[in-house]
């Protein structure tokens, strides 16, 4: 796509009822951004993009001069219902930034205190929800995504991407408060599982900061 963009109510990947595959003329990437400033998807229904069934990429952001561009409120990997996959066909990444693309965001949120969340719900791919591979792949951020049952990890960094940022960790999840560790002055984002024996981002709890000591916590 050019710059800038709107990419808004489409199905892509998937036939045009939303749910099935698309059984000739796979395509590879579902949307390929090598532009600055686009927005993919919205917070309304209206908005969302159904990116799912792709053969490797639903989105690929790629190149060291492509910047600015937010993808929010989409089904990457999953079908028109936000619940199940599409049967038949399969998508490897939901997102997929490489080759020096930076400051880009995947879900976001916007008014006072972080309110109005305009997350992507990223599921059901075969290798990673999210991917991130390169050291000038820098500044990107995910934000307030519903991200589980991939077959690989949430979200990956590879190849130095994003600085080799240190994730926070978990210490401790008794009752129903959690501890961690992780770099001062971070932002932590802690979601918890709605399904038994998943332990992937299916709700959010809520956002905390890192103290001067490391330590974290929250409550919910």
């Amino acid at each position: 796509t050019n710059s800038p963009t709107n990419i808004w109510g489409h199905i892509i990947g998937p036939a045009a009822n939303g749910y099935s595959s698309v059984t000739a003329d796979v395509q590879t990437i579902g949307i390929k951004v090598f532009a600055t400033n686009c927005v993919i998807g919205g917070n309304t229904p209206g908005k969302r993009n159904i990116i799912s069934g792709n053969e490797t990429y639903g989105v690929k952001i790629s190149g060291s001069s492509t910047t600015g561009n937010i993808i929010k409120g989409n089904y990457i990997g999953l079908v028109s219902n936000g619940t199940s996959a599409v049967t038949g066909a399969d998508q490897d990444y939901g997102v997929y930034i490489d080759a020096g693309a930076y400051s880009n965001k995947i879900g976001t949120c916007n008014g006072a205190a972080g309110t109005n969340p305009e997350g992507n719900k990223i599921a059901f791919n075969t290798v990673n929800g999210v991917y991130l591979s390169g050291a000038g792949t820098s500044g990107n951020v995910s934000s307030r995504n519903l991200i589980y049952t991939n077959t690989g990890n949430g979200i990956s960094l590879n190849s130095s991407a994003n600085g080799s940022i240190v994730t926070a960790t978990i210490t401790a999840a008794p009752g129903t408060s959690v501890t961690g560790k992780g770099t001062p002055a971070d932002s932590v984002e802690v979601f918890k599982n709605t399904t038994a024996g998943c332990q992937d981002a299916m709700a959010y709890l809520g956002t905390v900061l890192v103290d001067g000591a490391g330590d974290w916590s929250i409550t919910g």
